[in-house]
């Protein structure tokens, strides 16, 4: 089957790219469900056991570890403002870079995944910073807070994407996050 390889990263979870080979099901016949070989570049490296694909159905296939894409996760200038005598409200400024180089001989789709907090409260603003890179496609897959971004990779050129947001909370109450679902309640400082 003819597929795209695109290079997957979440790079607040791991600093590791992931091949994903993607293709649309072009044919009549649906497939079965069994064991599937792969091959990159002539070579086998390995199966799996996969459920069947319908006709003219999308396809997205894990295709192992990408070892010629660099991640780093770089921090930018990251303060907390707790505001003035004066000054009701509290801003914590969220910022990271992230830095990611393909060593790849052609270029390569890559898709850069992260998430933005949800607030559960109306007294929490989540805003995205004027600076920060534009995503592709905001809540994901029907996820909110689910970012991407997709760039198109050129040999040793590295992809910068800031990922820059402002969350502002009354700064009597106190900030926590909701599991790892990044959503985000507030409590008083007299609860």
């Amino acid at each position: 089957m003819d597929t795209d390889l695109v290079v997957r990263i979440i790079p607040e979870q791991n600093r590791a790219a992931y091949l994903e080979a993607r293709f649309t099901l072009d044919d009549d016949v649906p497939v079965q469900s069994g064991a599937m070989q792969f091959y990159r570049e002539g070579s086998f490296i390995g199966s799996q056991r996969i459920t069947g694909f319908l006709p003219k159905e999308e396809v997205s296939l894990p295709f192992g570890q990408d070892e010629e894409v660099r991640v780093e996760v770089l921090p930018d200038q990251e303060n907390f403002d707790a505001g003035g005598t004066f000054t009701p409200v509290a801003v914590d400024n969220r910022r990271q870079r992230f830095l990611i180089t393909s060593f790849h001989d052609a270029p390569k789709l890559i898709e850069v995944m992260a998430r933005v907090p949800v607030s559960q409260n109306d007294d929490i603003t989540v805003v995205l910073d004027d600076d920060a890179t534009a995503a592709d496609e905001v809540d994901l897959d029907n996820k909110t807070g689910l970012t991407l971004w997709r760039k198109q990779s050129t040999s040793a050129e590295p992809i910068k994407i800031k990922h820059y947001y402002s969350i502002r909370y009354p700064r009597e109450g106190q900030l926590f996050f909701r599991n790892r679902t990044e959503r985000l309640i507030l409590r008083r400082s007299s609860e």
